[in-house]
């Protein structure tokens, strides 16, 4: 039997432990297009801000794949899912089979219509890469929009904040899964940004 597991994050790894529970002899695949280490995507707002060092996102259940048996690929983004065939094809040109497939590569960020053809003067906030990539951008800015009503959304304001930024957070409504953060907003500013320093829109960012 062989099982491969899409995605890296705390969801892959408890179903390739799970997979390697059930079936003590099978093979387990792991399959992430990150280069690092598991780590806990709730965190990353942390790495922006300079509170956590990398070691400090680590995802303390990825440490011991190997020892439970769990081979896990680096680099590799599923392109193609031939399910007639069970193969699994990725962008580097290299397959994959398997008898039992697990897709767990949690959410993606989705681009307004407005920024599509304006690549390069935004930034995603949804890897480890793109953590480093707007610490390295908002240590050079003074002013940071930020899009979104989720809970990295939230704390990527919190996060820039704390870099001396002036923050402009753009509300576009609810979240795509559950509720706005219990406490974390209020009238819709982050409440840890402090007085005056940051704003909020409903939609549209209002003229500065």
């Amino acid at each position: 039997m062989r099982y491969l597991i899409l995605g890296s994050g705390p969801a892959g790894i408890a179903a390739a432990k799970a997979a390697r529970k059930l079936d003590k002899d099978a093979e387990v695949i792991l399959a992430t297009e990150e280069h690092a280490a598991p780590y806990l995507r709730p965190l990353l707002p942390d790495l922006v801000s300079g509170e956590r060092e990398l070691q400090g996102v680590a995802d303390p259940q990825g440490k011991n794949l190997a020892e439970s048996g769990v081979k896990l690929l680096g680099g590799k983004r599923a392109r193609r899912v031939d399910a007639a065939k069970n193969r699994v094809t990725f962008s580097d040109g290299s397959e994959e089979t398997f008898n039992f497939l697990c897709v767990a590569t949690g959410g993606r960020p989705i681009l307004p219509l407005a920024l599509m053809g304006a690549p390069g003067s935004f930034l995603f906030l949804n890897s480890l890469g793109d953590a480093q990539r707007v610490r390295e951008r908002a240590m050079r800015s003074d002013t940071t929009v930020v899009y979104g009503p989720g809970y990295l959304g939230i704390e990527a304001a919190r996060a820039t904040r704390k870099l001396g930024n002036e923050v402009i957070w753009i509300n576009p409504g609810l979240p795509r899964f559950g509720n706005p953060i219990s406490g974390r907003s209020r009238r819709g500013s982050p409440t840890s940004s402090g007085p005056g320093a940051s704003r909020s829109t409903k939609g549209r960012r209002s003229p500065t």
